[in-house]
């Protein structure tokens, strides 16, 4: 009896400490599967956190890089339309230059060129020649004579000899330059009316200064400004 006790309490002993193995050798067995889990797992999530992150990276350098393309392309376009801008300006200026250069070599402006390509062919009647005039005969003192017969529109002088060959007979006579050997000069005085021109014949032979009986003529021989004006 005493023999199948003992033999009754090993076999209950090894019954236990198998189950206990077992028990343990499962716990181990899922434990280590639950980590190789985990470690299976683990890289698949952060290789896609990864991913993910580097396409946000290169589509915010993407427009990045299109927004500084851009930017370029319009500082370019600017700077293109600032130098055709200067291009234009500086043909204008040229041309301008070019223009006023030609003007001043002819003497002539614009303007005046194009009243010489339409004369007036009523200038010839309506002015007035004066002949035998003192050397120091000024425009003044021919319009104080000749103003009481109309309007006068210019008064220009002519036959005159200036005192320096280096001076205009223009010059000449605005500054009554005139050459010592001069003895008289003539003068063409321009009057707004036909008529007026007419009524000025008035003063023919006229003593203007001493020993100087002045010669007045029109300009044009026709005949019909006197016939209006009788």
């Amino acid at each position: 009896i005493v023999g199948y006790f003992w033999n009754f309490i090993f076999q209950v002993n090894s019954f236990f400490k198998k189950e206990t193995k077992k028990r343990k050798r499962t716990e181990v067995e899922e434990v280590s599967e639950d980590q190789s889990s985990s470690v299976v797992q683990e890289p698949p999530l952060k290789a896609k956190k990864a991913r993910r992150a580097k396409k946000e990276l290169s589509k915010a350098e993407k427009k990045l890089t299109n927004r500084e393309r851009a930017l370029e392309q319009a500082d370019e376009e600017e700077e293109q339309k600032l130098f055709q801008n200067k291009e234009k300006q500086k043909k204008r200026t040229s041309q301008a230059i070019t223009k006023s250069v030609a003007n001043s070599a002819t003497g002539t402006t614009v303007k005046q060129q194009k009243e010489k390509k339409v004369p007036d062919e009523t200038v010839n009647r309506r002015t007035v020649f004066v002949g035998n005039l003192p050397v120091n005969c000024t425009a003044q003192a021919l319009k104080s004579l000749f103003k009481e017969y109309g309007q006068i529109k210019s008064i220009r002088f002519r036959s005159l000899v200036p005192a320096e060959d280096t001076i205009s007979k223009k010059l000449a006579a605005i500054k009554h330059k005139v050459h010592p050997n001069a003895k008289f000069i003539n003068a063409y005085i321009v009057f707004k009316e036909e008529c007026d021109a007419i009524k000025a014949l008035k003063e023919n032979g006229t003593e203007i200064a001493s020993g100087f009986h002045i010669r007045v003529d029109i300009a044009s021989k026709s005949s019909s400004v006197s016939k209006m004006c009788d």
